[in-house]
């Protein structure tokens, strides 16, 4: 501050305050427990908290039933060969932004262009073959509804070379020390996540999951961030309603180790309905599903 040629009286004097105020022992904290505002405020502070710990999805039945996860936590998404993984994923993105936190999302499979023309049709309701077709429509829409997720969602761009967990923790820290601190980091898809090291035998890619999710769970828990991934099911009617742990393909151990399994199967009401099944919950009620739409066309679930 003197080098600066900004050290005034009250400048300094507040700094030795500051210096005089200060001890080695965190201060403790000493309140009225029986005072009126003191109750409001553990009301208030209840109420954030348990909007801020568990942040919702925004699919009605679901938030209605349970909650999702948290800091710390690791999703999963289980579904057939276009059921409709990334359009989840990018939903959770959007729902986490409206809830003002800031989503980190690693694209691994679909270039970076069709997960933008996705964002942009789900945020302003257009069709995605629409969008370059009414530019002016867009930029209406978009101005409308993007100021409830302005500068909350960073979307990563894996898809020449493929990313390790490592890797995402040094583009997260990126990101962090570029002023942008990710709350939620989402990873589309699993498949190409590189393992920390590579197996050799019959049981080598099975080892190498174990290894993925093992590092994505460490690395929710370590920087307290909520993590999101999805996973393919082997092979099975298109037509399948429930998606439960036992139709993953590769390694069932997946499912051990996320906080909460979502299956995306295929609806009874429409062919674009999907029927979401809880398969499993760590941190709250799971074996329930519920039937929704989607509208592929505009980017929804």
């Amino acid at each position: 501050k003197q080098e600066e040629g900004a050290l005034d009286n009250d400048t300094f004097a507040s700094i030795c305050r500051e210096v005089l105020e200060w001890s080695g022992k965190p201060k403790r904290i000493i309140s009225n427990f029986l005072e009126k505002n003191n109750l409001e405020h553990r009301i208030a502070r209840r109420q954030v908290s348990i909007k801020n710990k568990r942040p919702l999805l925004l699919i009605d039945e679901f938030d209605a039933k349970a909650r999702a996860i948290a800091r710390g936590d690791l999703g999963l998404v289980i579904a057939l060969y276009k059921k409709g993984k990334s359009l989840l994923l990018t939903h959770i993105a959007d729902a986490y932004a409206k809830q003002k936190l800031n989503v980190l999302f690693f694209t691994l499979e679909d270039p970076v262009d069709e997960v933008e023309d996705r964002m942009d049709a789900a945020l302003c309701n257009m069709p995605i073959d629409k969008l370059n077709d009414l530019p002016n429509r867009l930029r209406k829409r978009f101005k409308k509804f993007s100021k409830y997720v302005t500068g909350r969602i960073r979307i990563v761009d894996c898809t020449e070379d493929g990313i390790s967990v490592d890797e995402i923790e040094e583009e997260w820290e990126r990101a962090r020390d570029e002023g942008f601190d990710a709350d939620v980091i989402i990873v589309d898809y699993d498949d190409e996540i590189k393992p920390p090291r590579t197996h050799k035998g019959e049981s080598s890619r099975r080892m190498e999951f174990a290894d993925i999710y093992r590092a994505l769970r460490k690395l929710a828990s370590r920087r307290s961030l909520i993590v999101w991934t999805a996973a393919q099911t082997k092979r099975i009617g298109e037509n399948t309603k429930i998606i439960t742990g036992d139709k993953l393909a590769e390694d069932v151990s997946k499912i051990r180790k996320a906080t909460i399994a979502i299956g995306i199967g295929q609806g009874e009401y429409h062919e674009d309905a999907r029927y979401l099944f809880v398969a499993a919950h760590k941190r709250g009620r799971s074996r329930f599903g519920l039937e929704i739409m989607g509208e592929p066309r505009k980017g929804l679930i």
